[in-house]
């Protein structure tokens, strides 16, 4: 079994991958008209799965436990 900090970092390895790359896709596509709306959705777009991860895992997990 994954402690949480293993399975946190890896979450988090992934969400930053997947929004990087959509990012990058976006800009070299679009350019960047509107980059600092678009920063901030990307920064909004990264914490939100972190927190509902975390979230999970500290209230649903712990309780479990």
């Amino acid at each position: 079994m994954i402690n949480l900090f293993t399975r946190f970092v890896i979450i988090i390895t992934i969400i930053v991958s997947i929004v990087d790359i959509a990012g990058f896709y976006l800009i070299r596509k679009y350019g960047i008209q509107y980059l600092w709306q678009f920063v901030i959705l990307m920064i909004i777009g990264t914490l939100i799965p972190i927190t509902i991860n975390l979230w999970y895992w500290l209230v649903f997990k712990q309780g479990s436990s």
